[in-house]
C-alpha cells in the first residue's frame, strides 16, 4: 500500500503486484451480472472476469500516480 509513503525524488519508481484478485465466481450477484452481460451485451464470462481482475489490480497502482498527473 502506498498510504503514508513519501514518493519524493527517487522513491516509489516501481510498483510490485503480487497476485490478481479474481472475484468469487459462485456468488449469486456475480452470476446474475455475468448472465445479464452475456444475454444483453454478448460479453463472455471469462473476458469480463479477466478484465475486472486486472482493473481491480491496477486501481491501487494508479492511486499514488494520480496526484502527479
Amino acid at each position: 500500500m502506498a498510504e503514508g509513503v513519501d514518493f519524493d525524488r527517487h522513491y516509489g519508481r516501481a510498483v510490485l503486484l503480487l497476485g490478481i484478485p479474481f472475484q468469487y465466481t459462485l456468488s449469486r450477484v456475480l452470476r446474475s451480472r455475468l448472465e445479464y452481460l452475456r444475454d444483453t451485451c454478448d460479453i463472455d464470462e471469462a473476458d469480463f472476469l479477466t478484465f475486472d481482475a486486472i482493473r481491480q489490480a491496477c486501481d491501487p497502482c494508479t492511486q499514488p500516480v494520480a496526484p502527479c498527473i
